[in-house]
């Protein structure tokens, strides 16, 4: 059987390990097009589960976002300031702080060729419109639209221009999948999480309640996120160690400080060894926050977890 075969058959871990103990001769003639018929399939199964997800956090009433995170600063805020113009000043100044550090997270999701499905739906919805020059400029995307959806599978054969090879998995995550962000807020998850620090204040164990939950992230590769990496490539000479693909749990909060979840880019292979706090690999990474945890891995820390809502979360998922 091949490795596809054994894979469809349910050996997801078992063949996703051996292929990952190959290292670099995943790449060679023998095995790249199985390791990448696997890899493709187990990037299908993630963006399914991923859409899985996020209808059962609706259904369950999370509210995806920020907003709950402006509401709650500006109530604490207005809440402790001074009757004094100079504390009212600081209010409004910590609000729009806050609103332009929002505006540079990850959206919930964004498909990873959506631009390419809109100019295609375009098409489709002027039928009988003559082929040429002109249509073309009428179905295309404004600058304004490209920069909203980015082709994340144009953008990562940029990137592997910049820093070279990357892990096959993260080559067909931006491919296949996008950019996912499940930061927002359930208030019924704050008893929980209140386990962890139990002498915080209620507004304390609200305010970093997604810092507690770790919620699944991983950024847009977008013109930004691009020009940074070559930024960080020419000032190491061309010789980039790592990708940063999410904000570690700390630094999900506005006020958090911490760093950043990054796959190792010097020993390419199927899959990326996580140089962050994960002690894992990408795809590791995107198995424990999926399947175990609902898109929540921070719970694996709580001491009581809401094992209801987990269950309900995770029902439904495919195996990758």
């Amino acid at each position: 059987m091949t490795y596809l075969e054994r894979y469809l058959h349910g050996e997801c871990e078992p063949v996703w390990e051996e292929l990952t103990a190959l290292g670099a001769d995943v790449f060679t003639e023998l095995v790249y097009s199985e390791a990448l018929a696997v890899v493709r399939e187990t990037m299908r199964r993630v963006r399914n589960d991923i859409m899985t997800l996020i209808a059962h956090l609706t259904e369950l009433g999370y509210s995806f976002g920020y907003n709950h995170l402006l509401e709650m600063s500006l109530k604490n805020s207005l809440h402790n300031a001074e009757p004094d113009t100079s504390w009212r000043n600081q209010i409004w100044s910590d609000y729009y702080d806050t609103l332009l550090w929002i505006q540079k997270q990850p959206p919930l999701f964004l498909p990873a060729r959506l631009g390419v499905e809109e100019v295609g739906q375009r098409r489709l919805a002027w039928p009988g419109m003559p082929e040429g020059d002109e249509f073309e400029k009428l179905i295309a995307l404004t600058d304004e639209e490209q920069a909203a959806m980015p082709d994340m599978a144009q953008n990562v054969q940029e990137l592997e221009r910049i820093v070279g090879r990357l892990p096959m998995a993260l080559r067909v995550w931006y491919e296949e999948v996008g950019a996912v962000n499940m930061y927002g807020y359930y208030s019924p998850w704050v008893d929980y999480s209140a386990l962890l620090y139990p002498d915080f204040s209620r507004f304390s164990q609200e305010r970093y309640l997604m810092e507690h939950c770790d919620p699944l992230q991983v950024c847009t590769l977008d013109a930004r996120k691009l020009e940074y990496v070559r930024w960080w490539s020419e000032r190491d000479q061309g010789i980039l160690s790592r990708y940063d693909f999410a904000d570690d749990c700390c630094f999900k909060n506005y006020t958090g400080g911490g760093g950043t979840y990054g796959i190792d880019l010097t020993k390419p292979g199927i899959d990326g060894k996580e140089l962050g706090l994960l002690e894992t690999s990408f795809v590791g990474y995107l198995r424990k926050s999926i399947l175990r945890w609902g898109g929540f891995p921070g719970m694996a820390k709580w001491p009581k977890t809401p094992d209801d809502d987990l269950r309900y979360l995770t029902q439904d998922l495919q195996p990758f």
